[in-house]
């Protein structure tokens, strides 16, 4: 499914919200467009951040889930 950066950010951090660590005040990571590393591949990825050890985890497994049902629009 093909969706706007700012419909992806949406999803993946309204998930997050629901997942990330209680009382953490941590923030989905920002979307970016990439050009896809093989045949396939998602074109987006998230730009860099500070991980947080209780965070990143959730952030992880979002992204690998997120990856394979959603491409970005340019």
């Amino acid at each position: 499914m093909r969706v706007t950066p700012g419909e992806l950010y949406r999803l993946l951090s309204a998930e997050f919200r629901a997942w990330r660590a209680s009382p953490c005040s941590c923030h989905m990571p920002m979307v970016a467009a990439r050009e896809p590393t093989a045949a396939g591949a998602a074109n987006w990825g998230l730009e860099p951040s500070r991980p947080c050890v209780r965070c990143s985890p959730v952030v992880a497994k979002l992204v690998s889930h997120y990856t394979q049902v959603y491409d970005m629009l340019p």
